[in-house]
């Protein structure tokens, strides 16, 4: 399993993170894994982010930017 695979943009991980920004935002500057709807592991270091989510499944991984630097749409 390659956890840095790109899981497609309609995947239900990809829809939760757009849909649950409050919750997403909490881990500003940190790496996030997502399996399903749920957030289930976090950090700075990406590798331990990794080797954590795995054991959940295949995560979505997700960079949280600060808020000052996210660009919203329309």
């Amino acid at each position: 399993m390659n956890p840095l695979e790109k899981k497609t943009d309609d995947s239900v991980e990809s829809i939760w993170i757009c849909k649950n920004p409050e919750e997403v935002y909490q881990y500003e500057g940190e790496w996030i894994a997502v399996v399903g709807e749920k957030i289930v592991t976090h950090g700075e270091e990406l590798e331990r982010v990794i080797n954590e989510a795995e054991k959940y499944g295949k995560p979505l991984l997700k960079f949280v930017e600060p808020a000052e630097f996210v660009i919203y749409g329309n």
